[in-house]
C-alpha cells in the first residue's frame, strides 16, 4: 500500500489526532498525515530488511527522522496535569510488588508521562528511548528521572545487571524488529534482581493493525508496528529467554476510569492469562476469522497483549 494509492480526507485527520492524541491546537493538514505514513512505510520496509549488525545504529537513525520531520508529535508530550497522570497512569502503581521505593526501569519511556508519574510517587526511576530528541525534551522538563539513550536490547549492558525490581515496557515491543524481542527479554532478565518483574504491554494482532496502517483500512500492521503479537507467541519468547509468565494482567478502559473510581483497580492473575488464550484461540478459528476483531475486544474490552514475567528468585 503505497502513499498514491491512499485518499487522505477530513474524517482521516481526525482520526490520525485522536489516534496520537493530539490537541486542537496542533496544526494537522492531509499533507502532514501523508508525509508521516510515507515516512512509515519507507522506514519499516527497511528495518524488516536489516542485518543485525546494523540494526541498532539503523533504528535510531529511523526515530531521529521520524521526530525530527514530525515535530508536531511532540507538541502535546508533557502537557498534562497531576490528576491527569494519575487518571492515565495511576492503575500501574497497583501491578507493582511493594508500595515501598522501588527501583524501576522503563523502556522506550517517550514523552515520559508515566515513568514521571511513578517517580513522583517516590519510585527510584530511569527510562530509556532511541532516540536523543525524547531524552532532550525530559531532560528539559527537569523530573527526577534519570535518562539514557539506548535501544530495546543494547540497554543490558549499558546498566548494572540485577539492578531494578519492575521493569515496564508499554506499546514499545511491536516496534522491534522481530528478531530482537527474545534477545531484547534475555537483556531485561539481566537486569531484573531475582524475583523481580517485568510488566509488558503490546498490541494484540486480533485486535489490529493498531499503527498508522488502520487509518487507511489494512488488513495487517505496515507501518513502524513490525510485528504485533498474541499471548502465546510473546509467553513463548519470554520462556525462551528464562522469563516465567506469571499472569495476565488487565486495566479497565480509560472511559470506565473516568466514570467511576470502582474501574481503577486492574485485573491480574493466571486466571486471566488462560481466559485471553482462550479468546485469541476462539478468534484463530478459520470460520470466525472475518469478525475475529470485534470479537477479541468484545470479549476482552482491551486491543493489548499484557503479561507479567517474573526473572526466577532462585537464580
Amino acid at each position: 500500500m503505497s502513499s498514491d494509492d491512499i485518499t487522505i480526507t477530513s474524517k482521516t485527520v481526525d482520526a490520525y489526532r485522536r489516534l496520537y492524541a493530539l490537541g486542537r491546537e496542533v496544526e494537522l493538514t492531509p499533507e502532514m498525515v501523508r508525509l508521516h505514513w510515507e515516512l512509515e512505510r519507507r522506514w519499516a520496509v527497511r528495518l524488516l530488511a536489516s542485518r543485525a549488525a546494523s540494526r541498532a545504529e539503523l533504528f535510531a537513525e529511523a526515530y531521529s527522522e521520524l521526530y525530527a520531520r514530525l515535530p508536531w508529535l511532540m507538541k502535546s508530550a508533557g502537557k498534562e496535569d497531576a490528576a491527569g497522570l494519575a487518571l492515565r497512569y495511576g492503575w500501574w502503581m497497583r501491578l507493582l510488588p511493594s508500595r515501598d521505593p522501588l527501583s524501576i526501569l522503563e523502556i522506550g519511556a517517550g514523552s515520559g508521562g508515566l515513568i514521571r508519574f511513578l517517580a513522583s510517587a517516590g519510585h527510584i526511576c530511569t527510562a530509556s528511548d532511541v532516540t536523543s530528541q525524547r531524552v532532550a525534551l525530559d531532560l528539559q522538563n527537569r523530573t527526577a528521572v534519570s535518562w539514557i539513550q539506548a535501544d530495546a536490547v543494547e540497554i543490558g549492558a549499558l546498566l548494572p545487571l540485577s539492578s531494578f525490581a519492575v521493569v515496564i515496557s508499554d506499546q514499545v515491543l511491536e516496534h522491534l524488529h522481530p528478531d530482537e524481542v527474545e534477545p531484547h527479554f534475555a537483556s531485561i532478565r539481566k537486569l531484573l534482581v531475582p524475583g523481580g518483574l517485568y510488566l509488558v504491554r503490546v498490541p494484540h494482532r486480533a485486535a489490529g493493525p493498531l499503527d498508522l496502517s488502520q487509518l487507511f483500512h489494512a488488513r495487517e500492521a505496515r507501518g513502524m508496528h513490525l510485528k504485533e503479537y498474541s499471548y502465546r507467541e510473546l509467553a513463548w519468547l519470554a520462556t525462551r529467554a528464562r522469563l516465567v509468565v506469571v499472569a495476565a494482567f488487565f486495566a479497565w478502559p480509560l472511559g470506565l476510569r473516568r466514570l467511576s473510581r470502582s474501574f481503577e483497580r486492574p485485573l491480574r492473575g493466571k486466571w486471566l492469562l488462560w481466559y485471553f488464550r482462550a479468546v485469541e484461540w476462539v478468534c484463530d478459528l478459520p470460520w470466525l476469522r472475518p469478525w475475529s476483531r470485534r470479537l477479541f475486544i468484545a470479549a476482552t474490552l482491551s486491543k493489548n497483549v499484557c503479561l507479567m514475567l517474573e526473572r526466577p528468585s532462585y537464580e
